[in-house]
């Protein structure tokens, strides 16, 4: 292989459908061509490349002469430049869904012009009696396109409902950027298709305040709590509830920072209590308790005078007891209230 300054070429707008080779795969090709060199040359229309892009990328890298043919149609078969590129690389190509459902909705796009214009042809001739298959996909959540739909999908190598799904997720993205945004994620294989047609069914029935706070750069809510929040059908309430789950994720944001510096030893654990200082404990709030829910004016409704005042002075009493013993332990202790000891 003698090498030179290759000539440069454009990619025709048909190949941008088709992702491009990248990482390893790319890697394998540019080692094969340099090995065994260019077996199939990369084919133009309209001066540019509409098959072979990863081969030209390849040619570039090694700074070999790019093999190139010209695409012509054929009047036997009647394909056009579109179907050429897809039927070269839908079998050969490792697409996943997504992928092969953009391919196809340009494909459906043609076959929904070519049916639009056999209806146009067929106008007020006599119809003939026929007896039709009942339709694989339903008419109510894809529309009365479903035999076009058919007859793509398998062109494709995915199913009907598949390709009916994208074009659903597609009109939907023309008007939310999640959805867009969740799309892309898909034909890189990071999402699939029944995730972001969920989200784009979920999306299009939403209020439209709940629409704007899930289409924020950082949305407060996600578009399945977005769901469940629509149910509510007061506004305000829904901004309200809005808020707490975002306090909510706070706090739990806030105790998983606690446990992750406590597991990395960032923070020393609270000491545990011994059974015989846990037992201490449990008697000392079972006191509290008693004298919380027993010295109360509440209680004392009723009641004569003489019994009120000797309850009173038992509280301040135990005020008192607590005060020393505060002082004592160094704690702040409050302000002195009585002067007698005992009662």
């Amino acid at each position: 292989m003698s090498k030179a300054k290759s000539k440069t070429y454009l990619f025709h707008e048909i190949s941008s459908y088709l992702p491009l080779l990248e990482g390893e795969e790319f890697d394998t090709l540019v080692e094969d061509i340099k090995l065994f060199g260019q077996i199939e040359p990369a084919v133009l229309f309209e001066g540019k490349i509409i098959d072979g892009r990863n081969r030209y990328r390849a040619c570039k890298k090694l700074k070999i002469e790019l093999k190139i043919r010209e695409w012509k149609p054929s009047e036997l078969i009647g394909m056009t430049p579109l179907q050429f590129v897809i039927s070269e690389n839908i079998v050969r190509r490792h697409l996943n869904p997504a992928q092969r459902s953009e391919i196809g909705l340009l494909l459906l796009e043609e076959e929904e012009k070519k049916a639009k214009k056999r209806r146009k042809e067929t106008e007020g001739r006599p119809k003939k009696l026929v007896i039709e298959k009942k339709p694989v996909l339903d008419k109510k959540e894809f529309g009365e396109k479903g035999r076009s739909v058919e007859i793509v999908a398998p062109k494709v190598r995915i199913s009907g409902v598949t390709l009916s799904k994208a074009k659903k997720i597609k009109q939907v993205a023309e008007k939310e950027p999640i959805i867009k945004k969740e799309w892309e994620k898909a034909k890189k294989g990071e999402k699939g298709v029944d995730t972001v047609y969920r989200k784009a069914k979920i999306i299009e029935k939403l209020p439209e305040d709940l629409k704007k706070e899930v289409r924020k750069e950082k949305p407060k809510i996600t578009i399945e709590e977005a769901k469940v929040i629509a149910e509510i059908p007061s506004e305000v309430l829904r901004k309200q509830e809005i808020l707490e789950r975002e306090r909510v994720k706070k706090r739990q944001v806030s105790e998983i920072k606690k446990k992750k510096d406590l597991a990395e030893g960032k923070v020393l654990p609270k000491p545990k209590y011994f059974d015989k200082d846990a037992s201490k404990v449990k008697a000392v709030e079972d006191i509290c308790k008693k004298a919380v829910d027993g010295l109360t004016f509440a209680g004392l409704e009723g009641y004569g005078k003489v019994a009120r005042d000797a309850c009173i002075k038992m509280m301040k009493i135990l005020f008192e007891h607590l005060r020393e013993e505060l002082k004592k332990a160094g704690e702040v202790a409050p302000k002195k209230v009585i002067d007698s000891n005992a009662y």
